[in-house]
């Protein structure tokens, strides 16, 4: 219990140092009451402190709370905002939701072009979300020209 008390500590005083990621690494734990009680509030203002760190994951949970509304009031603009900083830090679970997001025009206005050069980006990185979803835009050709080898080959994949 010592030793966690201590870790905790630690990371508090980095981050209130400045230093991303102990912001990331404590906000973390506020959000998901990793050995301290929840707190939404403060993990948002420490995701944020390191997001205009330009911390890609930080970036990225702080924009899922507020497409999510999670602790914040939801903002889908902000949200994706958000998530698009994170990216075009590589970040690819943000790359994901935001090709998502385009699909939907949830947070963005609708646009297939833009959704597929995101979910191109995560399938680059293997995520099989992003696989799925790409290979179905590869067969109706939207935003992509109509590719039936291409999507079968990502849907397959996926």
């Amino acid at each position: 219990m010592a030793d966690r008390q201590k870790t905790l500590k630690k990371l508090e005083e980095e981050a209130s140092e400045g230093q991303a990621v102990s912001q990331y690494e404590l906000a973390l734990r506020y959000e998901q009451g990793i050995r301290c009680e929840p707190d939404l509030e403060k993990a948002k203002e420490l995701f944020r402190q390191a997001a205009e760190q330009d911390h890609a994951a930080a970036s990225y949970h702080l924009g899922m709370m507020y497409l999510t509304g999670k602790g914040v009031k939801a903002n889908p603009e902000i949200g994706c905002a958000w998530l698009k900083r994170a990216a075009d830090r590589g970040d690819c679970d943000a790359q994901y939701n935001l090709g998502l997001a385009y699909i939907k025009g949830y947070g963005v206005e609708q646009n297939y072009k833009n959704a597929a050069k995101e979910l191109t980006r995560a399938s680059d990185q293997n995520v099989p979300e992003a696989e799925f979803l790409l290979g179905y835009l590869y067969m109706l050709g939207r935003g992509v020209p109509q590719d039936f080898q291409k999507s079968i080959y990502l849907l397959g994949k996926s």
